[in-house]
């Protein structure tokens, strides 16, 4: 006569045990890194998201109606740092 072996528990121990492994590992790391002066992928992660949210509202894409130019060919395009567009040159 033996123990009753309930496998559910002992898988979910093991579960347990290997995820309490994982982050005594992920914290070692961490420690790891900070004395080395280095930054934590999540954090670099994390500051570049903030960057491209706020490039997204800076870069969003206005229309303006104006009147329409008169036809061109020969011209070269520019974008400038506002958003706008500057045509160079070109023939009617």
């Amino acid at each position: 006569m033996g123990k009753k072996v309930d496998k559910a528990k002992e898988e979910a121990k093991k579960a347990r045990q290997a995820a309490k492994q994982m982050k005594s590992a992920n914290k070692r790391d961490k420690k790891e890194l900070a004395a080395e002066g280095e930054e934590s992928i999540e954090a670099i992660l994390a500051s570049f998201s903030d960057t491209t949210r706020k490039e997204g509202k800076a870069r969003a894409v206005v229309v303006t109606a104006c009147s329409q130019p008169q036809r061109r060919s020969n011209f070269s395009l520019t974008p400038l740092t506002t958003g706008e567009m500057l045509m160079f040159g070109g023939e009617v």
